[in-house]
Parts: structure tokens; C-alpha cells; sequence
């Protein structure tokens, strides 16, 4: 039986930053770690520039505003890249602005959500661990 060391426990912090190239479907996204370096400072300033005035909102409005919040971030600070990503059978080409309105949008919610899913699942990002297709990774 082997004991469970500091080892089994470590990330790749380079790929938390840098992403791994993941696909989710017939598309290809570089997914970077929730909670790495870039959300938290993107998160905070998202959040101070939001809820200024959430004191008046209802309750309703501020969860939908809260996962708009996270949508952002998580297009800004997480999703780096994509490739084969088609609207109506139209290439569409990878910008933050462009990631972020798709993320936002309520059309596309299940895809925001497994992103979301996707960049917080620690294990991809376990030393030993991750789950990269190094054929994807080359093209």
C-alpha cells in the first residue's frame, strides 16, 4: 500500500494559468484554472464596478446579475482560446468581447456552464493528472 504524499496533492500552476486545451464537442477551448492569479483580480474589480448599487435590487435580479458577474470573468480571466467554434455554420473567431457575449448569453448557458464546470475541476490540473489530447495541444 502506498502512502499519499505531498506529491499526489500538487497542481501545475503553469497550466492553471495557461490553460489546457480541452474539447467540448467538435470545439477546442484553452481553459485556465478558476482562481488563478488573473480571476481574482478580474473578479474583484468585476464586482466593485457591479455592485455598487445592488442595495436596490431584488433578489432575483441579483443572482442573474451575479452569474453574469462569474460569466464575465470567467470569458476575461479563463477561456484563452478556441478553435472550430461555429455560429450557424460560420467560423467565429476568438476575441474576449466576443467569448464574454456568448458566455452572457442565456442562449448559451449550458456551454457557459460546462466551461465553468470544466475550469474548476481541480484534478485536470493536478500534477501527473491532466488531461490534456496532445493532438489537440499541437494544432
Amino acid at each position: 500500500m502506498s502512502k499519499l504524499g505531498l506529491n499526489e496533492f500538487a497542481v501545475d500552476v503553469e497550466r492553471e494559468e495557461d490553460g489546457i486545451w480541452t474539447e467540448v464537442g467538435d470545439m477546442k477551448f484553452l481553459i485556465a484554472r478558476i482562481g488563478n492569479d488573473e480571476w481574482k483580480r478580474v473578479s474583484k474589480r468585476l464586482e466593485t464596478t457591479k455592485h455598487g448599487s445592488s442595495k436596490r435590487r431584488k433578489k432575483n435580479d441579483a443572482d442573474e446579475v451575479d452569474v453574469e458577474l462569474m460569466m464575465k470573468c470567467l470569458a476575461q480571466t479563463c477561456i484563452l482560446d478556441w478553435k472550430d467554434v461555429e455560429l450557424d455554420g460560420k467560423e467565429v473567431k476568438y476575441s474576449v468581447e466576443k467569448c464574454t457575449e456568448i458566455l452572457i448569453s442565456k442562449r448559451f448557458r449550458p456551454l457557459a456552464l460546462h466551461l465553468l464546470e470544466l475550469a474548476g475541476d481541480e484534478e485536470r490540473y493536478m500534477e501527473g493528472e491532466i488531461k490534456e489530447d496532445e493532438e489537440t495541444a499541437k494544432n
